[in-house]
């Protein structure tokens, strides 16, 4: 499920050379699945931030690891389709 998770913002890796911030996106990479969803938080400051998106992305996760085990591919399929989404938007974010 993490690989699922976690596989398409494997661009972040290619970025780390070329821009300075690359570096930023690749601290930020356990919270990316849930990049869009943190920008509804209020920004009090960096770490709360960084929190609220840790342990959205920990019960996303955790959910779809539970439902995945009872039905073996609709699942970790959907998960793949909606991180590649979620990762096509952060990384239109990136180039802005």
């Amino acid at each position: 499920m993490l690989v699922c998770a976690y596989l398409p913002y494997a661009w972040v890796l290619l970025y780390l050379h070329v821009r300075y911030y690359g570096m930023i996106w690749l601290e930020n990479w356990p919270i990316l699945p849930s990049l869009q969803l943190t920008c509804f938080f209020p920004q009090i400051d960096d770490a709360t931030t960084k929190l609220a998106g840790g342990l959205i992305t920990l019960l996303a996760i955790g959910l779809a690891t539970v439902l995945a085990a009872r039905r073996r591919l609709l699942i970790p399929v959907t998960v793949l389709i909606l991180s590649a989404i979620n990762s096509w938007i952060a990384y239109a974010l990136f180039r802005a």
